[in-house]
């Protein structure tokens, strides 16, 4: 095991899973208005800016501003740039674990990982999957904030529902009425879902409905006394479920599974 490699894992079997820095949670705050804009550059000399979905037996897969999921093989990938560097579960080969840390950029072969300002560079032969989970430091992509001004005012979720798929409805905080971290976790738990979208195909149809304030005529309607929310229906149109109170990666995979059945 090369010296990158076993630093790498060390650190990720040592670090605190309890406690995140406080400096970290303000500077998410203050960046829920902006976005991510990740860029991937490709051998035939494409660019594209977007946002970076995930690493998988050797394939990038990766969302631009505009235009259908890229699928790529690494070889045909010069470069990635992480704007922001996003928190990442990676699998290397030979390891059963998955560890958390940061993914910055992929270059010259190599993903590169970053813990403390402290820079690991891992060849691609060893990474086996990157996936990038529920992170305060990346706000909404350019994509979701789009979707999102599109159906602002689209209060009929009964209107809204797609037959013949699976449907979730997010109630999403952003007025100034809604304290900062219910706006972070409306965010954060909006990207991870948006993730699932991407994963799934697009087989998911994403219904977000945006709040302002508590007397919004869609919480009024649908009785919303906390934000985020997040509503499960099924490929009948049928509600399956409905998280209220917690928004975990898990919590959400569980209720999306649910739904599918």
């Amino acid at each position: 095991m090369n010296r990158n490699i076993h630093s790498f894992l060390s650190y990720c079997a040592n670090r605190p899973k309890y406690l995140l820095p406080v400096a970290l949670i303000v500077v998410s705050f203050f960046a829920l208005n902006s976005y991510s804009l990740d860029t991937i550059t490709l051998k035939n000399g494409e660019i594209f800016t977007g946002v970076f979905d995930s690493f998988k037996n050797g394939r990038f897969y990766f969302t631009p501003s505009s235009g259908a999921q890229l699928n790529q093989l690494s070889a045909q990938v010069v470069s990635l740039i992480m704007d922001p560097m996003a928190e990442v579960s990676v699998k290397l080969r030979g390891q059963s674990k998955k560890n958390v840390t940061n993914f910055t950029c992929y270059k010259n072969g190599e993903f590169v990982f970053c813990q403390d300002g402290t820079e690991s560079a891992i060849a691609k032969f060893q990474v086996t999957t990157i996936e990038i989970g529920m992170d305060f430091k990346r706000a909404m992509t350019h994509q979701q904030q789009l979707n999102q001004q599109a159906q602002q005012t689209n209060t009929d979720i009964e209107k809204a529902i797609k037959k013949g798929m699976i449907n979730i409805v997010h109630f999403h905080a952003i007025g100034e009425t809604f304290d900062a971290a219910s706006r972070a976790a409306s965010t954060r738990s909006a990207n991870y879902i948006g993730g699932l979208q991407h994963r799934n195909k697009n087989k998911l149809n994403i219904i977000t409905i945006t709040l302002d304030n508590w007397t919004d005529p869609a919480a009024v309607k649908y009785g919303i006394i906390s934000v985020p929310q997040f509503w499960f229906y099924k490929k009948s149109g049928k509600l399956s479920t409905k998280l209220i109170e917690r928004f975990t990666s898990a919590d959400i995979d569980k209720a999306l599974y649910s739904a599918q059945k």
